[in-house]
């Protein structure tokens, strides 16, 4: 009576354990948006050249790009094209209804413009009398143009202008580094998303897997204890681990979820919209030597090549605020062109028209400017020098990230062989552990720990993949090598 009893508490606590365990997988799988379109399947290639195209990041180096190229242009044209500029200027007046007062004094008349009505009278004065009157004044049309072209060129500024040029010059090579830079540090962000979205793929297959499992051990736990070959606490314990392994399984499909948000976030996809990945695992390897792999770092790292130009940058703005010390000279020359023409109601038509040329040179030399220019230069110097130190770290941390990945990788390498040797120790076990409970040789405490030894085993294997392939990126960007 007592084991019939045992057996009813038994199966009411698997049926109250199975029960939570579908609504776990249940909620699990409720979590999972729903969509009956067809999202596109997306390979590591694509997600490259997608964020190469969507994200800001590289928008805004193509950008900066561009304008260190104006810059070049606007600083050629300043240095050694002319400046050239034209004006033209064109009116037309007509005068109508004018009057004249006329002064008559002994014999000598004077006309006063004025607006007239009627004689004014008469004024004397100590001189003799003043006899004003109005007369009318012809109508008249007046009509000009002028048009005027000049240029100047600058001769010598002390190679201010040269320096300078040759400043933006590099500046734009260095923009052009500092793209492809942007570029590969990009590409190793999405590698890296991609890689952990197939690790956490990798993981959700390992729980699946410790889930069906677990199940089949608890179902075989459950019919031995049916039988009177297995206690209570066998079964009990079963279903412990049955349920952690579904809270496994669960956070495992959540991380899954999270890591390809992350993946579609750094290809630059709308988060909103169904996206899917390909899922075929990829492994990167890398068989160089560290020594070739530091020589690639120094030659041809982007960010360290924009950083050695820095200092060709800097020289050049250097020597054109040294050169604020010498005179300038600049040549000029303008031409000149007006006519018109004017004409009344008397049948009078008189017409005019002018040109002049003049050109030159003008030569400055600023003397004394309140120290400015020792301020502009000292500014300079510093510059240079900062630049200098900045090369020579740059360098430094080139060869530093370069041995910190490959001594990452190397040991990532290693970890991944011994993972290998681990999951098929662990696997090995699981299968002892089984035979000897199955006999009655070992209990479920000895069982239960092969469970979870074989899914560690299986989960750090995943781990050392991922720390693997992240090695490689990590050390292929460190080189600076374009993909």
């Amino acid at each position: 009576m007592t084991a019939t009893v045992k057996r009813q508490a038994s199966a009411t606590t698997f049926s109250i354990a199975t029960a939570l365990s579908f609504v776990i997988v249940l909620a699990a799988g409720l979590i999972t948006p729903i969509s009956s379109v067809k999202a596109e399947t997306y390979t590591l290639e694509q997600c490259l050249n997608l964020a190469q195209k969507n994200r800001a990041s590289i928008t805004r180096a193509k950008g900066a790009k561009r304008d260190a190229s104006a810059s070049v242009k606007r600083q050629f044209g300043r240095v050694f094209l002319p400046s050239l500029s034209g004006s033209y200027q064109t009116s037309e007046s007509r005068a109508r209804d004018q009057r004249s007062e006329q002064l008559s004094r002994n014999g000598v008349s004077d006309v006063i413009n004025t607006v007239g009505g009627n004689q004014l009278g008469v004024f004397i004065d100590t001189g003799g009398v003043r006899n004003i009157f109005e007369v009318d004044v012809a109508d008249q049309d007046r009509t000009s143009s002028a048009f005027r072209l000049s240029a100047n060129i600058t001769l010598f500024e002390g190679f201010s202008g040269l320096n300078s040029y040759k400043g933006v010059k590099k500046n734009s090579k260095r923009a052009d580094f500092d793209l492809k830079r942007a570029k590969q540090n990009l590409d190793l962000s999405v590698r890296i998303a991609y890689f952990a979205y197939l690790a956490n793929v990798r993981n959700l297959a390992v729980q699946e897997e410790a889930v069906k499992r677990s199940q089949e051990q608890l179902n075989l736990v459950q019919s031995r204890y049916d039988v009177g070959s297995a206690s209570l606490s066998d079964v009990l314990k079963q279903k412990v681990q049955f349920g952690n392994d579904n809270i496994s399984l669960l956070a495992a499909r959540n991380g899954a979820k999270t890591s390809k948000a992350d993946l579609g976030f750094e290809v630059g996809l709308d988060l909103n919209e169904n996206m899917e990945f390909d899922t075929s695992y990829v492994e990167d390897k890398f068989d160089g030597a560290l020594e070739g792999a530091i020589q690639s770092g120094v030659t041809s790292h982007p960010g360290l090549r924009s950083t050695e130009l820095g200092v060709d940058v800097n020289r050049h703005f250097l020597n054109s605020a040294k050169g604020g010390y010498l005179p300038s000279v600049t040549a000029f020359v303008s031409e000149n062109w007006s006519d018109g023409s004017r004409s009344d109601n008397l049948d009078a038509n008189l017409s005019f028209s002018s040109r002049s040329l003049a050109f030159g040179v003008n030569v400055n030399w600023n003397i004394f400017d309140k120290f400015q220019r020792e301020q502009s230069v000292t500014n300079r110097r510093v510059a240079y020098n900062n630049a200098k130190a900045d090369s020579w770290e740059a360098r430094n941390n080139v060869v530093l990230a370069v041995k910190k990945a490959y001594f990452v990788l190397d040991k990532a390498v290693a970890q991944v062989e011994v993972s290998n040797e681990n999951v098929k120790s662990a696997r090995e076990d699981m299968s002892l552990a089984q035979e000897k409970y199955n006999l009655g040789s070992a209990s479920i405490l000895d069982m239960l720990d092969a469970q979870v030894s074989l899914k560690d085993a299986q989960v750090k294997l995943i781990r050392a993949k991922l720390d693997q392939n992240i090695a490689v990126a990590r050390l292929q960007n460190a080189m600076g090598v374009s993909y």
